[in-house]
């Protein structure tokens, strides 16, 4: 899934530039990832997961734009 929004992301007009925005849209994310049954955990919250098998799934994270000046 989160590959999927990554490709999303550039052509929604969303601000990646914005760390302010990234940030947020990073913890609403995450948040809803981690509240949310997961069909490929087997139905699992990824905290309910991680009681269950030990394994953490990583945080999603978006890339890191450098600042580019337009000309």
């Amino acid at each position: 899934m989160p590959d999927e929004v990554y490709e999303i992301l550039p052509d929604a007009a969303t601000p990646l530039d914005d760390e302010a925005f990234c940030g947020r849209f990073e913890q609403l994310y995450n948040n809803l990832r981690d509240n949310t049954h997961i069909w490929e955990l087997r139905g699992f919250t990824p905290y309910q997961y991680k009681a269950e098998t030990g394994y953490e799934l990583l945080r999603f994270e978006l890339p890191k734009i450098k600042n580019v000046h337009k000309v």
